[in-house]
């Protein structure tokens, strides 16, 4: 069998396992709904944004999702070094160090790798940004 006759045999299962149980095919539909917002709103952070706002709001998702909270801070458990955050949001590592040595003395973050967000604050400051 080749590989597109298999995919071609799973979509039909899955198409018949939707219709059959239409309570999952709309979960399925809300998730994807739910993913494909935060995707155009992360694009639009990223391209909109200047870099304090885009290493901020990047630090934020990351620790909502693969850190823990504490209180009003948040960890970013995701093992990243300033030059993997540069090429994430679009900048250099010089302009990441100096971001981010910002955002410590303004209290948006603290500590190294991890770093700690304060979720509150970062919410605040990206809410009243227009773009």
């Amino acid at each position: 069998m080749t590989d597109s006759y298999i995919c071609v045999v799973k979509q039909e299962n899955m198409e018949a396992f939707l219709e059959d149980n239409p309570a999952t095919a709309l979960r399925l539909i809300s998730l994807l709904t739910e993913r494909l917002k935060e995707l155009q709103n992360f694009s639009e952070k990223m391209a909109l944004s200047d870099v304090k706002h885009r290493s901020l709001y990047l630090l934020l998702i990351l620790s909502e999702k693969t850190g823990h909270r504490q209180g009003e801070w948040q960890t970013v458990e995701a093992e990243l070094t300033h030059k993997d955050l540069a090429h994430m949001v679009g900048s250099t590592r010089e302009t990441i160090s100096s971001t981010i040595s910002t955002l410590k003395k303004e209290g948006y973050l603290h500590g190294k790798t991890p770093f700690s967000v304060h979720a509150v604050q970062a919410e605040a400051f990206l809410a009243n940004k227009t773009l």
